[in-house]
């Protein structure tokens, strides 16, 4: 496991991120003997996370509970410290996976925008309830992550559109309720992939019922960092480009919360 493929992996979602994350240190921990040299590590990875996401909340409320280990750090208290985040995030999504029967009717037409841990969870709880729905995914360009969601729900027989993301207004016409995860919510201001401010201002208009599903990590009392919006690869909207042609690939914006009808949390 190449940490380096982690840290710069733009595709999965901060839960999952944080669970191959947690999975590396934990291997890492059991060649290395000194704890406070493991605490260092893992305190450095951290690091390069909040670098490399700024905008992903998880790897700052872990990073700010891992300082707080006095040194010398007992290496079993360490290990167990991590264990219990990794223990602590399936809790919460089985918890969202449960919310199920309040949130998907029978036959209820569902839209989301790329993808979250939390709204596959919560579509597993109502597969496993044999709740029918139909699901529009908007693919959530450059990295197209709407793929992954789809291909992870795809093995019940519910109806499942993909499309491009300008789509999102037959979509939402075609939809009874709007869902998305987030990767950071504090204040009057919830972050997520660029793309759901608009899918959210129009459903306001349309009076369609918005959801934000997360888990504890997620929220903050603070901000992200001013320069939470970091340029992603030129190569992933277009590979060689002329050089006079500058390519914008920022994959965050913030949200009003003022556009959701519904947060669910854990």
């Amino acid at each position: 496991m190449d940490i380096n493929n982690i840290i710069n992996d733009n595709k999965s979602g901060a839960s999952l991120l944080l669970k191959k994350l947690l999975k590396y240190i934990l291997s890492i921990s059991k060649k290395i003997k000194d704890s406070d040299l493991i605490l260092s590590n893992t305190l450095q990875i951290l690091s390069k996370f909040k670098e490399n996401q700024p905008c992903m909340a998880t790897f700052f409320n872990v990073y700010d509970e891992i300082i707080k280990l006095k040194k010398p750090v007992n290496k079993e208290i360490l290990i167990e410290k991590l264990k219990s985040f990794l223990l602590n995030q399936e809790r919460e999504l089985n918890i969202i996976k449960e919310k199920s029967k309040e949130i998907i009717k029978p036959d209820i037409k569902i839209l989301t925008y790329s993808y979250s841990s939390s709204v596959e969870n919560l579509l597993i709880g109502a597969n496993e309830d044999n709740i029918p729905y139909s699901i529009w995914i908007l693919e959530s360009r450059p990295a197209k992550e709407g793929f992954i969601l789809a291909k992870k729900i795809s093995s019940k027989t519910n109806e499942i559109i993909i499309s491009i993301d300008m789509a999102f207004f037959n979509a939402l016409n075609n939809s009874d309720i709007i869902i998305t995860g987030c990767d950071w919510i504090s204040g009057e201001y919830f972050y997520n992939k660029i793309g759901t401010y608009p899918l959210f201002y129009y459903a306001n208009i349309l009076k369609k019922p918005t959801f934000v599903i997360f888990t504890s990590d997620k929220i903050r009392h603070n901000e992200p960092p001013v320069n939470f919006n970091i340029k992603k690869p030129d190569y992933e909207i277009w590979k060689n480009p002329p050089k006079n042609i500058k390519i914008w690939n920022y994959y965050f914006e913030k949200i009003p919360l003022k556009f959701v009808s519904y947060k669910i949390s854990t």
